[in-house]
């Protein structure tokens, strides 16, 4: 609660309930009309007592006990492990379902650029396509590319996996589902 509190009651409820940052500005009269800022922004008791979340963080993240925890059913590494397994299987519907046809789509479109590119660059007889589109390294290395990524397809499934392990986490995390 950050704000202007002129009432005297209000500011003792404040300093029991863990107000760090109380300043007192004096009015004319000089009685419990003072005006205090409040800057309650830092909790402690959630953090266990560390003053800023990354503290809190990082304690926890780095304890063995919560470490072995994580990986144990309900902790959150689980449900990512969980998720992303689930999601490699070639037979349910998920994002890494998209990684082979993805490939085979930008692999395809990739080589369709090769031809384009062979079909309408001039040519030494002065007239438009190449002769032997093979021997220019352009066309040579635009159909590299489309083979490279066409073999990309399994990292490309990979991928889909873990970003669905990582969004499936993301949720039961935000949902007090893992701890």
């Amino acid at each position: 609660m950050d704000g202007i509190v002129t009432d005297c009651k209000l500011l003792a409820f404040l300093r029991q309930g863990g107000a760090t940052h109380l300043r007192a500005f004096i009015c004319e009269n000089g009685d419990c009309d003072y005006h205090f800022f409040a800057d309650t922004a830092k909790p402690t008791a959630a953090n266990n007592g560390n003053p800023s979340w990354w503290g809190a963080f990082a304690k926890n993240l780095f304890s063995w006990k919560n470490f072995t925890a994580e990986f144990k059913q309900g902790g959150c590494v689980n449900v990512f492990g969980n998720a992303t397994a689930s999601a490699l299987n070639p037979f349910s519907p998920s994002l890494s379902s998209a990684g082979e046809g993805t490939a085979a789509v930008l692999a395809a479109s990739q080589y369709n650029a090769a031809v384009q590119y062979a079909a309408s660059a001039p040519n030494y007889l002065g007239g438009t396509g190449l002769i032997y589109p093979m021997k220019s390294s352009v066309v040579r290395s635009m159909i590299a590319d489309a083979n490279t990524t066409a073999a990309s397809a399994p990292l490309f499934a990979l991928d889909g996996a873990l970003l669905q392990g990582v969004i499936v986490e993301g949720i039961s995390m935000a949902n007090g589902e893992c701890h």
